[in-house]
């Protein structure tokens, strides 16, 4: 299981895949509503933040796959159905054969990428949501982690103590 991404820096893709991630963000946050071709809607700050992260670690999964670096010249070269195989077989194995959030938001970010972005044929974007469904679902509710954490404000004392906590 990984306990975070583990990523090449920026600098080892081509500056051609750099410039389109920047372009595609950019888009993203709809800078002009007006444009032509606008998004019609714009990403908050954190997702656009969060899609940064999602590229990064999904060419960086290319690359540890053994994609070669210079392959990427573009989002459309990451948002492949082979390249995404890849690059997703590769993340939910370092996950321990199990589906993680994380490589679930990626998988869902290559797809609104190739859709919306690179406008990918409606096959290529069946085979990546396909790709997507054979890892399975994610679990419904909350994590033992976080379950465990609310219980601890089961205790009327600690309840209190946080309600109080700015005296």
């Amino acid at each position: 299981m990984t306990f975070g991404p583990t990523r090449l820096p920026w600098q080892e893709f081509p500056a051609s895949f750099r410039d389109d991630a920047e372009r595609y963000l950019t888009w993203a946050s709809v800078p002009d509503l007006l444009a032509d071709e606008a998004r019609a809607r714009a990403l908050a700050p954190l997702s656009l933040h969060l899609q940064r992260g999602h590229i990064h670690s999904a060419a960086s999964a290319a690359v540890a796959a053994g994609i070669a670096a210079e392959y990427l010249t573009s989002l459309a070269r990451l948002v492949e159905p082979e390249t995404v195989r890849t690059l997703l077989r590769h993340l939910w194995q370092k996950d321990g054969g199990k589906l993680s959030a994380y490589t679930h938001g990626i998988a869902v970010t290559l797809i609104a990428i190739a859709t919306e972005w690179v406008k990918v044929p409606a096959d290529s974007v069946a085979a990546l949501k396909t790709l997507r469904s054979k890892l399975g679902t994610l679990p419904l509710g909350l994590t033992a982690k976080n379950t465990s954490l609310l219980r601890t404000f089961e205790d009327p004392r600690l309840i209190v103590a946080l309600i109080e906590l700015p005296r």
